[in-house]
């Protein structure tokens, strides 16, 4: 629930073919600020991974339209499934501990509907 809740309020980054909205990348500087707000014992490292953003980022657009983009995205877990992740694994790897909370959160918010959510588990 905290995991979901944290990506929930996390900026996303996205486009269908149709030009509509997709959960596919999400602010990594978002997702530490929202970590951090969430889970206490982790707002030392969130502190940290958001020095590093601001201090890599040049540029960095704010405004109404994407409110919380800071500079970096990552592949988000949202929309993806793990035919999807499998099939891009390679390209989206960014750490073993990434890859390792990807799989996982696949593995148990998966269901055979082919939607990512929350299991009750």
């Amino acid at each position: 629930e905290i995991i979901n809740r944290i990506l929930s309020k996390t900026q996303h980054f996205g486009l269908f073919g149709s030009g509509e909205p997709e959960k596919a990348t999400m602010d990594i500087y978002s997702l530490a600020y929202e970590a951090g707000l969430s889970v206490p014992y982790l707002s030392g490292s969130a502190e940290e991974l958001i020095e590093g953003v601001n201090r890599t980022v040049i540029f960095a657009k704010h405004d109404a339209i994407v409110p919380d983009a800071h500079g970096i995205a990552i592949l988000s877990p949202v929309m993806i499934s793990p035919v999807f992740y499998e099939y891009y694994r390679e390209s989206a790897f960014i750490t073993p501990s990434w890859d390792r909370f990807l799989t996982r959160y696949m593995k148990e918010c998966y269901q055979e509907s082919g939607n990512l959510t929350p299991s009750s588990g």
